[in-house]
């Protein structure tokens, strides 16, 4: 999302400049990604359709997100996140009611504090702080955090769920932080020389 984030503000909405430094770290921001999730046996067909329709749901994120930075910047956050999350609450909604057997739903008191949790602290509140910082933030240094919970998600699972980290693992954790690192620093200012 962050390499798509940046050609679309440097080409489309051009509401960013693309420096060869961003672009350097986005991409070892990347490697670190795939470092990161690399599979462990072979890809059949399944998993490739899923990994097309993840980038394709990258590429449908990294148009809302230069979209909103060029046009929405006068918008509330949170009339927009209530808008964005009302209308997608809607769609799931109609299309669970249509493909799934709510018959097998259990509501126990986790699965509840789950939905709370989701709805409250992973929505409300994560996308109402997603669109403030859209307003005050370049696109690219926002599409960023993307590469960033990747890492969150292992550090849970390894202090939650004891899953293993891979020394491969931490080698994408590492390479992505250090791209994340190289893509952040603003470009240096050469002073001018007065006459």
């Amino acid at each position: 999302m962050p390499l798509m984030t940046s050609l679309l503000s440097a080409y489309w909405t051009r509401s960013e400049t693309l420096s060869g430094r961003k672009i350097a770290g986005i991409l070892v921001g990347v490697l670190g990604t795939v470092l990161l999730f690399w599979p462990h046996e072979r890809l059949g067909l399944q998993e490739a359709l899923g990994m097309l329709a993840a980038l394709a749901g990258c590429l449908c994120a990294a148009i809302n997100l230069v979209t909103m930075k060029k046009y929405g910047r006068h918008s509330d956050p949170f009339v927009l996140n209530f808008l964005g999350m009302g209308f997608g609450a809607a769609c799931l909604l109609a299309m669970s009611a249509s493909i799934e057997d709510w018959g097998g739903a259990v509501w126990s008191r986790s699965n509840v504090l789950a939905i709370f949790y989701l709805s409250v602290f992973g929505s409300v509140i994560a996308f109402s702080t997603y669109y403030y910082l859209i307003k005050k933030m370049d696109a690219t240094i926002v599409s960023l955090s993307t590469l960033i919970i990747p890492i969150v998600a292992l550090v849970l699972g390894r202090a939650f769920l004891r899953e293993t980290v891979t020394p491969i693992a931490i080698a994408g954790i590492a390479t992505i932080l250090a791209g994340v690192a190289v893509a952040i620093v603003p470009d240096a200012k050469i002073p001018s020389v007065s006459r």
